[in-house]
């Protein structure tokens, strides 16, 4: 996990992708109970946090400070929602009341 964070934390994309391909626990929390999304929004790199959301990183982990990664830097709140949207449509999630029927 620490290996992962200090990646994330010397913004080395490269590093990261390496750790995910290597099988990086991604909602793994540290001792304040920060992912590695939390940490990427931290550190402004929209990159890596589009990177770790891509390999299946959650938004909704809440921190100690009851903070979820979205939380972490409001700068990037709009980018993020925006690949969150995208994902969600490329995977037909959506509300129940907004799904189709297959009939």
């Amino acid at each position: 996990m620490s290996n992962l964070l200090n990646r994330i934390r010397h913004l080395d994309l490269e590093g990261v992708a390496d750790a995910i391909r290597g099988g990086a626990n991604l909602n793994k929390t540290n001792a304040r109970g920060d992912t590695p999304l939390h940490v990427a929004m931290q550190e402004g790199s929209e990159e890596i946090a589009q990177l770790l959301l891509k390999a299946g990183a959650s938004l909704t982990v809440k921190n100690s400070a009851s903070e979820t990664p979205r939380d972490q830097n409001p700068n990037m709140r709009a980018g993020i929602n925006a690949l969150k949207a995208e994902f969600e449509e490329l995977l037909e999630i959506k509300p129940p009341e907004n799904r189709q029927r297959n009939v």
